[in-house]
């Protein structure tokens, strides 16, 4: 309009109006419906369970099945009407906690040999010392070791092991660069780890996959993901130019 010459009344039914706070100029952009069209597919999203049930009062950071329960972790501190520190189970009618829980955030769940593992950011689990990593057997949380030195963003369960991957480069007192494995008894490396951080991890093909964001894993070049076979790191392929972390 303002191109055209045109200086008459606009009908901006459909469109948001404001002003750009460097030129002064106005600005019109599309406005959102306030409610989104049916979508066909929305038939298979279950929406019994809220909002008649709510949920958590702060971010989901990682969901798991333990015991026949939905589990999951995060930033929140109450599920439901239920006070629940960073981690919560959902039975399929109701929240309940996991003993006191953390008193820091949660970042990852697996499952590993029967107990309910959770890294994160917390210094204890259940009241007792549990630095940034701890198992939950049903009943009662306990420590692996020593723990980390920092965050575990990722775990899962590679050769029989718990394998933490993270922002730590200490695992129970033992050298251990984004990347940790846990026998049931004590903490190890995986060669020499990587020379950044780890936020994902996965099985693929029989090797233990990590990723994050590092440049080098084992001392070998790897943009920001690489395979463990259970004894060297390799690349795949070039890599990815940034950060992973899914």
């Amino acid at each position: 309009a303002r191109r055209s010459g045109y200086e008459g009344p606009l009908d901006i039914e459909g469109f948001r109006s404001g002003i750009d706070p460097a030129t002064r100029a106005p600005l019109f952009q599309p406005a959102s419906p306030a409610f989104p069209a049916d979508h066909p597919d929305d038939i298979f999203w279950d929406n019994s369970i809220s909002p008649s049930i709510p949920g958590v009062d702060s971010a989901v950071r990682a969901a798991i099945v333990y015991d026949g329960n939905l589990v999951v972790g995060g930033s929140f501190q109450a599920a439901g009407d239920v006070v629940a520190s960073y981690i919560a189970s959902w039975n399929g009618s109701a929240w309940s906690s996991l003993g006191s829980g953390m008193n820091n955030s949660v970042y990852a769940l697996t499952v590993h040999n029967g107990d309910l593992i959770a890294g994160g950011t917390f210094t204890t689990a259940g009241g007792a010392s549990a630095n940034r990593i701890a198992s939950w057997d049903g009943s009662a949380w306990s420590s692996l070791g020593s723990g980390m030195s920092d965050w575990v963003h990722a775990l899962t369960v590679y050769d029989g092991n718990l394998i933490a991957g993270g922002e730590f480069t200490m695992a129970g007192g033992t050298s251990a660069k984004g990347i940790a494995s846990w026998n049931g008894s004590a903490w190890s490396s995986l060669g020499s780890g990587m020379n950044g951080f780890v936020r994902a991890l996965t099985v693929y093909d029989g090797s233990l996959i990590a990723a994050g964001y590092f440049t080098t894993a084992g001392g070998t070049s790897a943009g920001s993901i690489a395979s463990w076979n259970g004894s060297v790191w390799s690349p795949l392929g070039s890599g990815i130019n940034y950060e992973v972390r899914a």
